[in-house]
């Protein structure tokens, strides 16, 4: 605690003051009478106070002061995607102390070991231990400590006490819930990173101690994603629609996917979702997966399918038929859980059409649009999560396992005393 002389109570705060003002987490504006031995002792005071994160000051009758905690999501508003990107991997790479060390979540043990800004995301270097044994990375399951790349990086993880709030409606019931998020970006951080392994982990009995890997990357994906709906009376009319009649990109929660009858019509719904791969450049990819988080399903359990999208960024009605025919690029979902991500691996087609200096655009459809079903009821649906503005740790993502060709640079691998930093 600062105690401040006598006489330095009553100064003036006119001509002689001095409005000091310092930002880094926290920003203050602090009133300080301009004389040199006042000014110091009080300075010295504020920056004590101001490193502890007390959010006020008593500076004396004439003194006023104040600091608030500055929200990164803030900063995203009006910003372009790759600009949200940039400022939320430079927020985590502030925070890069605080998430450096072991800790432990569900089944895992998990060491960060470094964490570094690349352009777009974070690079981590980490290994792993699922029930007490080592989790291996690569394709054979050989290294031990695994590069990590998260780009489009989230910022917002679920919990009831947060501060940060979306008003959600349920697309079957229409009844409104609100969905609680608290800024932390050591937490997305992690849960990223364990939600990573849970994809490209391998058994670690063929781990080469001390082998470094040369990435599994995840790339969630923008805001521009969004579903496009056509309708008509005949199910064929419907399903081989040039011209969607409605879209929706804002959405953060809806019904995913969904063929259904209602009304003497027939509705489908496909979602369009795009990613920024370009950082792949020539590297060899080995293996990659596209994840959405489930929110609701109808009884019947329905699955989906994933193709490649030809639609405009964001999609609009003209996009209802951008793809080129109903060729799957992956594995059929099993029947999802709610709670989760539905994961699914890509097929050797899929590992050929990920845009290695662009953009990878994916098609979501449901079973009975793929397999030309003609539905009966409503209750043929997916609920999952869109991406949300802010960027959280259940956006759809896709994961990525490569290698760099012959004639590419190394990955930069930073050490001390041979062991990476």
């Amino acid at each position: 605690m600062c105690n401040f002389p006598q006489h330095l109570k009553g100064l003036s705060s006119k001509e002689e003051d001095l409005k000091w003002t310092g930002k880094s987490s926290y920003s203050a504006s602090v009133l300080l009478p301009k004389k040199s031995v006042a000014r110091n002792v009080i300075l010295g005071c504020v920056a004590v106070l101001a490193i502890i994160g007390l959010s006020t000051l008593a500076l004396g009758e004439n003194s006023e002061a104040k600091i608030e905690k500055v929200s990164i999501i803030s900063e995203l508003k009006n910003k372009s995607q790759k600009e949200k990107a940039e400022i939320k991997a430079a927020h985590i790479f502030q925070k890069k102390d605080s998430a450096i060390g072991t800790y432990e979540k569900d089944a895992y043990k998990i060491e960060m070991r470094s964490i570094e800004k690349i352009d777009g995301g974070v690079q981590v270097f980490a290994r792993a231990w699922k029930n007490e044994k080592p989790v291996g990375f690569g394709k054979d399951g050989t290294v031990e400590i695994e590069r990590f790349r998260i780009f489009n990086p989230p910022l917002l993880i679920g919990d009831p006490n947060g501060d940060i709030e979306r008003v959600e409606k349920n697309p079957q019931t229409g009844e409104e819930t609100i969905r609680k998020f608290r800024e932390d970006a050591v937490e997305a951080l992690r849960i990223a990173i364990e939600d990573t392994i849970k994809i490209v982990g391998k058994d670690g009995s063929n781990i080469i101690k001390g082998k470094v890997g040369t990435t599994s990357d995840t790339y969630y994906a923008s805001t521009n994603d969004g579903y496009v709906r056509s309708s008509n009376a005949a199910w064929a009319t419907a399903r081989a629609a040039a011209t969607g009649d409605d879209v929706n990109t804002a959405s953060t929660n809806d019904a995913f996917i969904t063929t259904e009858y209602s009304g003497g019509n027939y509705y489908i719904r496909r979602i369009f979702s795009d990613y920024d791969t370009s950082s792949l450049g020539t590297d060899s990819i080995s293996s990659a997966s596209y994840s959405v988080w489930i929110t609701g399903r109808s009884a019947n359990a329905p699955t989906f399918s994933i193709g490649v999208s030809t639609a405009a960024v964001p999609p609009t009605t003209a996009d209802i038929d951008s793809f080129s025919g109903y060729v799957g690029i992956a594995a059929t979902s099993s029947p999802p859980v709610v709670g989760e991500y539905a994961t699914v691996a890509f097929n050797a087609l899929g590992l050929t059409s990920i845009e290695k200096t662009g953009t990878t655009k994916i098609i979501t459809w449901h079973e009975f649009d793929v397999n030309n079903v003609t539905p009966t009821t409503t209750a043929n649906y997916l609920n999952a999560y869109y991406a949300d503005q802010d960027g959280t740790t259940n956006d759809p993502k896709l994961t990525i396992e490569h290698t760099p060709t012959a004639s590419a640079a190394p990955v930069n691998v930073r050490r001390r005393n041979n062991t990476i930093f």
